[in-house]
């Protein structure tokens, strides 16, 4: 489904089981892989959700359904029960709805119990259409939380994260709000930069109009950039990324090639010092105003050097025109994940 993964503990059911989930910006679900799943694919006993074990835990009516990822799938049913989160369980919501999942492919590799999908709507994930998601149980986390009187009054439908590499200190997620202590020293309410969600209803997603690579332009098109923590890459339109190649071969000399799974480059420490930014230029709302947002060359190429070799790999790959939310082929469409945010 994702190769990267920032998760944290909740608790479901009565009494509770603590779990460790993935918080996921890219899908809209949340789903724990049930006891009754027992296919290779589904995690060790011990991290299996067990409804059959909590005394307020509910399967809602209606048949199964299917969610679908970029890579991956996984087969449930719509269901509810207590769930808390917080320290010490202090945050909780009497019949948080989810998905108890029996069936899955491609995600062996998921570590933890679950998923906690963060992203705007759920119903695109869906085989079956038109159904409300309400009337399934399947409406979005975030929404849930919005709605329910127990979490608190002053709930925003908005949620923040903070994200480190520093594998000593542990990033923060904050449901309903922000806190400009995880922001940059001395930040204030007033350099929020707060921009409008493209028109894409599907995925967080903001406008942008320009890329360049070291004051070079090398797309001026429309774009969607889509902000996706659970990929540890960038994935950009086939035509763009070639071009965005082409730039780096004539600023830097660095020739890029095509392997699997990533891309590589022949490149040594000095010519990979002399790569530039990638420079997003994202439009906030309808007056025009934007924000330019740069990609140090850490977060695009990495460098790797070991027993007297050395070489680069990209961190975006190129992707087909795949229709998610983009109004045309002219209206380009990136993922940006992890390493962008």
């Amino acid at each position: 489904m994702k190769n990267m993964g920032y998760d944290g503990e909740f608790w479901f059911g009565n009494p509770s089981q603590k779990m460790n989930v993935i918080f996921d910006t890219g899908s809209a679900m949340a789903w724990l892989f049930s006891e009754k799943c027992k296919e290779p694919a589904c995690p060790a006993k011990n991290v299996k959700y067990h409804q059959s074990a909590s005394k307020d835990y509910h399967a809602n009516d209606g048949s199964g359904q299917m969610l679908k990822y970029g890579k991956g799938a996984i087969m449930g049913h719509p269901s509810t029960d207590r769930a808390c989160f917080g320290s010490d369980e202090e945050h909780c919501v009497s019949d948080l709805s989810f998905i108890t999942v029996v069936k899955s492919a491609d995600l062996a590799s998921l570590r933890g119990s679950g998923l906690i999908g963060l992203g705007p709507t759920p119903e695109m994930y869906f085989d079956t259409p038109k159904k409300d998601p309400l009337q399934n149980g399947t409406e979005g986390f975030i929404t849930q939380l919005a709605q329910s009187a127990e979490y608190r009054k002053d709930f925003e439908p908005m949620f923040s994260f903070y994200l480190t590499n520093d594998e000593k200190s542990k990033g923060k997620m904050i449901f309903g709000g922000y806190d400009l202590k995880w922001a940059k020293p001395n930040s204030e309410k007033k350099d929020i930069f707060w921009m409008k969600q493209s028109g894409n209803t599907s995925y967080w997603a903001v406008n942008g109009d320009k890329i360049q690579l070291g004051g070079e332009t090398f797309s001026s098109k429309p774009q969607q950039l889509i902000l996706d923590n659970g990929m540890s890459f960038a994935m950009a339109p086939e035509k763009t990324f070639a071009d965005m190649v082409v730039a780096i071969q004539k600023q830097t000399g660095i020739q890029c090639f095509e392997s699997k799974p990533v891309w590589g480059c022949m490149c040594d420490a000095k010519s990979y010092d002399t790569l530039p930014n990638l420079r997003f230029n994202m439009v906030a709302d309808e007056t025009g105003k934007s924000k330019v947002v740069d990609m140090p060359k850490e977060s695009y190429m990495m460098h790797k050097q070991k027993d007297g070799q050395e070489g680069c790999f990209l961190l975006i790959s190129p992707w087909k025109f795949a229709g998610m939310g983009a109004k045309s082929e002219k209206e380009e469409y990136w993922v940006l994940g992890a390493q962008f945010l």
